[in-house]
């Protein structure tokens, strides 16, 4: 007989025990197909190393002095943090002015200047992008400020790369 008059299965284990572990496996089982197929980063997933880079056309001169290799970078809306500066350089001022026409012509401004900071931090990386924190980020991504060291700027991704994962 399977079940004793007890309610021990062959006499050793009770019935609440058996459904005790089918519902820690049925649990597990649900837990890994939730978090081990979405690419959700756990505290046991792996990180990888990726540098991403922000590209500003017209930032003050004042502010890109502020940027320096080190600094904490963060997305402030999200409130997460994606890494450090580890390179920032700078290029010619690029601004649209509308001419007597009414046309948009590309011109700079004085005191003004173009910028890329690259910067790296522990993500997931994928295909598509790269995920902190649990936002997901992509080449060109539209609208998001960033907290470099002690300024604020508008910047978009224009390179992601994976360095070791």
């Amino acid at each position: 007989m399977l079940f004793d008059k007890k309610g021990k299965l062959f006499g050793k284990i009770s019935i609440v025990d058996v459904l005790v572990i089918l519902l820690i496996i049925v649990i597990g089982a649900g837990l890994y197909y939730k978090f081990g197929k979405s690419g959700t980063a756990t505290p046991l997933t792996k990180m990888d190393t990726i540098q991403m880079s922000v590209y500003m056309e017209s930032v003050p001169d004042y502010v890109v002095k502020n940027i320096k290799k080190g600094d904490v970078v963060k997305d402030r809306v999200q409130n997460v943090e994606v890494g450090k500066v580890v390179d920032v350089k700078t290029g010619p001022d690029i601004s649209y002015f509308i001419n007597d026409k009414g046309m948009a012509i590309k011109g700079s401004r004085e005191g003004y200047s173009s910028v890329t900071v690259t910067f790296e931090g522990k993500g997931k990386y994928s295909k598509t992008g790269a995920t902190f924190g649990g936002v997901e980020y992509y080449i060109y991504k539209n609208g998001t400020e960033w907290r470099i060291g002690n300024t604020s700027n508008f910047a978009k991704i224009s390179d992601i790369k994976l360095i070791e994962g």
